[in-house]
């Protein structure tokens, strides 16, 4: 086995700022550090089970370990890297086991302690969101797809009233996944004040390349997805978000956006809405959870090919 050592509160915290998923405050490594433990693992030993149930996750220091469903191979996850952390934040079944692919040592962190650090440290949050979004637009890369749909819907979108009031928004971003569970003091905080925008036909809501520094809730409506070169096109319609994943990864839109005809949406500059993330967890949570699930399906179809 390695002579990796993971024994002590400091070891872990050193181990842990030469992380690449982890670069943040000191406190934030601190409080991983303290709460988590050194775990060896010899060829073949099992670190997750395929129950229903993630309950801890692994940060890998040395060593990798393969994906098994249904005596399957999925896939392999090395050092650096995680394993139980999208499963969790998914809040899905896991349905696969991690196995040790050689000696491997990693961390082990309890799933509640590990969900109560992240309500406690904002920036580790952050940082965590970076890297899923990241990941999630590179391997939307290599599986050829786009966000929404490949292809326009059938209907032909609903046509709203003239005006929308507060409560017209919050109705309608109500009917949004990502803010479905959302409390009325989040949602009135981002969509009171003068939030609605209009596009005509074949204008740019927003263009790849550029910097994101806001997104749109789609009310009314159709857009057409494209990446810089014009290809991988998909769709969004009401009620829909455009643009939203871009404020997290730190680097220039991958898709631009154009209306396909008439087109409403409520704007949400970056600003506002990083300050309103920092103040409800449980919003950061389903940002999370919508992230984490669109990169299992994403993988999913990635492994498919390779099979």
């Amino acid at each position: 086995m390695s002579d990796l050592p993971l024994i002590s509160p400091l070891e872990r915290a050193l181990f842990l700022r030469a992380h690449p998923f982890f670069h943040v405050e000191p406190r934030s490594l601190i409080a991983i550090a303290e709460h988590s433990r050194e775990r060896r693992f010899a060829r073949g030993a099992t670190l997750i089970e395929p129950d229903d149930e993630v309950r801890s996750i692994f940060i890998l220091g040395e060593g990798s370990v393969t994906s098994f469903y249904e005596g399957q191979r999925l896939f392999e996850v090395g050092a650096p890297g995680a394993v139980g952390t999208l499963a969790l934040l998914a809040g899905r079944s896991i349905g696969s086991s991690f196995v040790a692919r050689e000696a491997t040592v990693a961390l082990e962190l309890d799933a509640d302690v590990y969900l109560q650090i992240l309500e406690d440290h904002f920036p580790l949050v952050l940082s965590l969101t970076v890297n899923i979004a990241r990941d999630l637009a590179r391997d939307e890369e290599i599986a050829r797809v786009a966000p929404g749909t490949p292809e326009a819907p059938a209907q032909p979108p609903s046509r709203l009233g003239e005006e929308l009031d507060l409560v017209d928004r919050l109705s309608l971003v109500r009917r949004v996944r990502l803010f479905s569970e959302a409390n009325l003091g989040l949602l009135a905080e981002l969509f009171r004040g003068d939030v609605e925008r209009r596009y005509t036909d074949g204008e740019s809501l927003c263009r790849a390349g550029e910097t994101a520094e806001s997104f749109e809730v789609l009310v009314e409506g159709l857009v057409q997805l494209e990446d810089a070169k014009g290809e991988r096109p998909g769709y969004i319609d009401a009620v829909g978000v455009v643009g939203w994943r871009d404020l997290f990864t730190g680097e220039r839109r991958v898709w631009g956006a154009t209306a396909c005809g008439p087109v409403r949406t409520l704007h949400v500059p970056r600003e506002l809405y990083t300050d309103v993330l920092e103040d409800h967890f449980e919003h950061v949570l389903a940002v999370l959870g919508q992230l984490s699930r669109r990169y299992l399906d994403v993988h999913t179809l990635i492994s498919a090919d390779k099979a």
